[in-house]
């Protein structure tokens, strides 16, 4: 059937979305023209939050940061609509890291002791930005003032190294979350991080349900707490709480999986699937 396939020159469901390539979905070293948007949107609240003391931090980003000459800024400020932080952002030769240096700069403004903001409107600003790098599957967030990565390139590489398995299904499967991720449907892309994990034990085992009982047969030993680990993470998605494999899930249920469990359990069941493909070689 795969030979025929490549015959007539069609390709397989993860060829043809790009879903295979992790970093498709996964923003890593870079800003992309949504996340630019969605930053520039937060920092256009941000003004409007501020006031008049958006000038301030504009001058202080101008002095301390760029170390540019006040009479130059104030100048800018006077004959143009000029705001430091959106002509940077959209500044195609500013590098990614340098742009997110920006926010590190802001929340540093916001530390000093000659800064009189309100709380409020910066835990909400950082709140926002944070929304929006999950929305937005960018693998960094803001915490305690500090821009810092969640997703790591070991965690990508963990899921590509999965998707190089033999096993269609299980391929199948983590594409499958990718695309829901994508998407943000997070319950669904759990799921089929799950379905991954079910498929390749299915496929070792010739069981028709999940179950880790082939090990014993193969002569596989690992630590009774890592098998247990791995079933609590399949059986999580079980939960009627959780509702990834439930169709009706507990309408009284406060727990709603966001992005970030999303991307943590891509990690953890593909990280499963190379840890046990290891343990048969």
């Amino acid at each position: 059937c795969y030979l025929i396939l490549k015959v007539i020159n069609m390709t397989l469901f993860s060829e043809r979305y790009g879903y295979t390539n992790p970093s498709n979905v996964i923003i890593r070293k870079e800003i992309t023209v949504g996340i630019q948007n969605a930053i520039c949107n937060c920092y256009d609240e941000l003004e409007e939050r501020l006031g008049s003391y958006y000038f301030n931090l504009q001058e202080y980003i101008w002095t301390s940061h760029f170390n540019l000459r006040k009479d130059k800024f104030q100048e800018n400020i006077k004959y143009s609509n000029f705001d430091v932080f959106i002509n940077s952002f959209e500044n195609p030769n500013i590098k990614w890291f340098n742009k997110l240096d920006l926010i590190d700069e802001t929340f540093a403004f916001f530390k000093m002791p000659t800064c009189h903001i309100d709380s409020w409107v910066i835990d909400q600003f950082q709140e926002k930005l944070n929304n929006e790098f999950a929305r937005l599957n960018f693998a960094y967030r803001i915490i305690d003032g500090y821009v810092v990565e969640v997703s790591s390139e070991e965690e990508v590489k963990a899921i590509e190294d999965a998707l190089a398995t033999e096993v269609e299904s299980v391929k199948n499967h983590l594409s499958n979350a990718l695309e829901k991720l994508s998407e943000r449907d997070y319950r669904n892309s759990i799921k089929e991080a799950a379905s991954a994990l079910e498929a390749f034990t299915r496929d070792i085992s010739g069981e028709s349900t999940y179950s880790l009982k082939w090990l014993d047969k193969e002569g596989i030993v690992i630590h009774k707490m890592l098998k247990d680990i791995m079933d609590k993470m399949y059986y999580y998605t079980c939960d009627k709480e959780v509702g990834c494999r439930h169709s009706h899930m507990d309408p009284n249920s406060p727990y709603t999986p966001t992005a970030d469990e999303a991307v943590f359990m891509l990690v953890s069941f593909s990280s499963a699937i190379n840890y046990l493909t290891k343990k048969r070689q």
